[in-house]
């Protein structure tokens, strides 16, 4: 597996040693549904990412004509910046989420385990922005022929979107099973 980490003193594990906490074969309802949601998550952000390039791009046109066009050549700049920034910024964020993805409860994780940072987060927006632009969005299809429902830049940037709440119901009942294992023990 190929995992471009930006920083290599962050690796716990050998490169392509997949972190028990998001192991399909060990965690198979952390994606269950995955695909659905990940593409209702992709229209909700692509709607907000709308409404804010729409907001700047009146503000930009009311600054031209304030500065006789000036700021007009920035317009077309606009369409790239925001959502490269908003997919960036949220998925490096603390949520490990953009808004759609927090609505559909589902968040990035890296393969190697915990969240992504702001390097990787870009690194996983230019490959994701990248791949459906040169190959009008069927690269995407990678995603049914895995136990991960990975596609081809999360492979690339070393992460995996993964169930926000089942993962949380997971976490729980290992820790019941951990207490029951102990108490039948004692």
């Amino acid at each position: 597996m190929v995992n471009f980490t930006l920083n290599p003193n962050e690796t716990k594990r050998p490169i392509g040693a997949v972190d028990p906490d998001v192991d399909p074969l060990i965690h198979p309802e952390l994606y269950i549904g995955l695909i659905f949601k990940r593409v209702a998550a992709y229209i909700i952000d692509a709607l907000i990412i709308s409404v804010i390039v729409g907001f700047v791009w009146v503000g930009l046109g009311i600054l031209g004509i304030v500065t006789l066009g000036l700021t007009f050549g920035l317009m077309g700049i606009v369409i790239f910046i925001i959502p490269f920034a908003y997919h960036t910024f949220f998925i490096g964020g603390p949520n490990s989420a953009t808004i759609g993805m927090q609505i559909m409860d589902i968040e990035v994780r890296r393969w190697i385990g915990g969240s992504p940072d702001y390097s990787q987060a870009a690194v996983l927006t230019v490959l994701f922005y990248g791949s459906i632009a040169l190959t009008a969005w069927l690269i995407l299809l990678i995603a049914f022929f895995g136990n991960s429902r990975r596609c081809l830049h999360d492979y690339f940037s070393g992460t995996v979107v993964v169930n926000k709440l089942d993962a949380l119901v997971s976490a729980k009942r290992i820790a019941e099973l951990a207490v029951d294992q102990k108490s039948n023990e004692a």
